[in-house]
């Protein structure tokens, strides 16, 4: 199997997914959802213990997933070693960027909004408008501030509203600019932070090219 990736990512889809909603042409089609959806949806599902165990002796034995995906069986224990030997050796190029280091240095994404203050006086506008127009809000798992009762697994008449709602008001207080650059100040800081960790990873990188004529 190949993995295959875009070229070409789309930046829209890059801010709906970090910001949520703040198109208004979309949210009128899909409310919350990220594509269309056919079928109805039937809520959260729960899963007991028993299924659990189930599931993971058969993602082990199913002789299937073993040809796909090798790394089932291998432990979470021998997978970690596995990355530090590789992460620490030249004799993995691919390697040579540490990826602890990249995630330190990208500054985040929106989940680390909450760390900044011009990010946070967004964040509670938006809650202030929300409340406004009489919806209930909550801290979502990013730290931003979500509307309850959307759901993106649902496109009907009241996610479509809520959605728009959404848009409406992040609008109005230009809401999406003002968290791209608070976000954008917490990457120039975080690079400025690992400035000479990146710039040997690069010579790391640039010597390796090198070496193999690339």
């Amino acid at each position: 199997m190949v993995a295959t990736f875009s070229t070409q990512p789309n930046p829209d889809e890059i801010v709906w997914n970090e910001f949520g909603p703040w198109i208004k042409e979309r949210a009128e089609r899909l409310g919350y959802a990220d594509r269309p959806i056919t079928e109805p949806y039937k809520g959260p599902q729960a899963i007991s213990q028993e299924e659990q165990e189930a599931e993971a002796k058969r993602e082990k034995e199913d002789p299937a997933i073993k040809q796909t995906n090798p790394n089932v069986v291998i432990s979470d224990k021998d997978m970690d070693r596995i990355a530090e030997v590789c992460d620490s050796s030249p004799k993995y190029p691919r390697f040579l960027m540490k990826s602890d280091l990249n995630i330190k240095a990208s500054g985040g994404s929106s989940d680390d909004i909450p760390r900044s203050e011009a990010g946070m006086s967004v964040l509670e506008e938006l809650k202030q408008y929300y409340t406004a127009a009489g919806y209930k809000t909550y801290d979502d798992s990013l730290g931003l501030i979500g509307i309850e009762g959307s759901h993106p697994e649902v496109i009907d008449a009241e996610q479509i509203k809520i959605a728009l709602t959404e848009v409406e008001c992040k609008t109005k207080i230009n809401a999406i600019p003002r968290l791209a650059d608070a976000l954008a100040e917490l990457q120039a800081s975080a690079s400025e932070k690992y400035a000479n960790e990146l710039t040997e990873q690069k010579g790391s990188i640039n010597r390796w090219r090198k070496q193999k004529n690339i």
